[in-house]
């Protein structure tokens, strides 16, 4: 995994029910030289 974009995750929630389980994490992509496009985070969201 690429995590030149990756500033920090963090876990925001946890829901769980029966057998499933549900996580819901924060993801902040951020260069450091620039304003990253839609198109640079959508394609790292994808990986």
């Amino acid at each position: 995994v690429d995590l030149k974009y990756i500033e920090d995750v963090d876990l925001i929630d946890e829901y769980d029910v029966a057998s499933k389980r549900s996580l819901t994490f924060r993801v902040i992509f951020q260069a450091q030289d620039r304003t990253l496009t839609n198109k640079e985070i959508n394609q790292e969201m994808e990986k």
